[in-house]
């Protein structure tokens, strides 16, 4: 049996290009940038904005801290925003281009479980 690997540009770990390998840091790679556009409701690609991937325009709005700027604007300011900032630090954790630097996938703060201040601690 073969197995080929299939998936949507911009998902894709970007060390699998190099190695052309898929591992379980891979899977969590992925995970974040869904994560990304579940939180932004923006495409993965952007092709309005020359092929800016979500990672790129998260990153850029993330460090101007102005978290109303990075989330749905369909939700109008109704959100938690600390929920939001944990979501946004899974997220970016996840998509590390370093794949040792990304959270296992049964990390705490992945699971849902477990102490919020100590995933914070984790995650940073």
């Amino acid at each position: 049996m073969s197995t080929i690997e299939a998936g949507t540009p911009g998902y894709f770990d970007p060390e699998y290009y190099i190695s052309n390998r898929l591992t379980e840091k891979s899977d969590v790679y992925s995970f974040g940038v869904v994560l990304l556009k579940i939180i932004t409701c923006r495409p993965v690609i952007s092709r309005a904005q020359q092929n800016v991937h979500i990672i790129q325009w998260a990153t850029t709005m993330i460090s101007q801290g102005d978290i109303r700027n990075v989330i749905d604007s369909r939700l109008k300011g109704e959100f938690d925003s600390n929920s939001v900032w944990k979501s946004v630090e899974i997220a970016t954790a996840c998509v590390s281009s370093n794949s040792s630097s990304r959270p296992k996938i049964n990390h705490k703060g992945l699971s849902g479980h477990g102490n919020e201040s100590e995933d914070r601690k984790s995650l940073t």
